[in-house]
């Protein structure tokens, strides 16, 4: 009497396998793929966080040394001072910082109805990070000394709505820019 032995598996099961493996490997990379977006919208979140809450701690130096009556660039005063975060590069010859995504912030100072504040531009940025920027928590006017946040380049008193935003006179492609103010 003669034995036939198979050994292994028939070419359903391998299929079979072999798109189970697949669809996990998808799954696996739209997991990757948005972990790291969200790491980087966090990360440029953090980053104009850290350069608000730096500049509030030479703001009022900044308006004694300077004294200035008007409108007046305070980003190459924040380098000199080395107050800005380190992640941070300084580009002097257009007085921004920039990070490793290309995304430009600098810092001015407005006078308006004799009350000094200190205002983030934030440009350069990607959609996700606009709108997460704009539907942030920036603080209150008690706790940080927030102002206000806009599209326009007269932030103070302005907070964006999640419509404006997502409108046409919000975040729009990879050159939004985005206004917030503190005193």
């Amino acid at each position: 009497m003669k034995k036939d032995l198979q050994n292994g598996r028939s070419m359903i099961e391998m299929l079979g396998v072999l798109s189970i493996i697949g669809i996990l490997t998808v799954g696996g990379f739209n997991l990757i793929s948005k972990t790291v977006s969200e790491n980087r919208i966090n990360r440029v979140i953090d980053e104009v966080s850290d350069l608000a809450r730096r500049t509030r701690v030479i703001f009022r130096e900044f308006i004694y040394d300077k004294n200035p009556s008007g409108d007046t660039d305070m980003s190459e005063y924040i380098y000199k001072a080395k107050s800005y975060p380190d992640v941070l590069e300084w580009v002097s010859g257009s007085k921004v910082f920039v990070d490793d995504d290309d995304v430009e912030m600098s810092v001015s100072f407005k006078k308006k109805e004799n009350v000094e504040y200190y205002i983030l531009k934030i440009a350069k940025m990607t959609d996700e990070i606009c709108m997460a920027i704009s539907n942030g928590q920036w603080g209150t006017r008690a706790t940080n000394g927030f102002s206000g946040i806009s599209f326009n380049s007269d932030p103070i008193g302005k907070t964006i709505s999640l419509d404006d935003a997502a409108g046409n006179n919000g975040c729009n492609g990879d050159n939004s820019t985005i206004y917030i103010a503190f005193r």
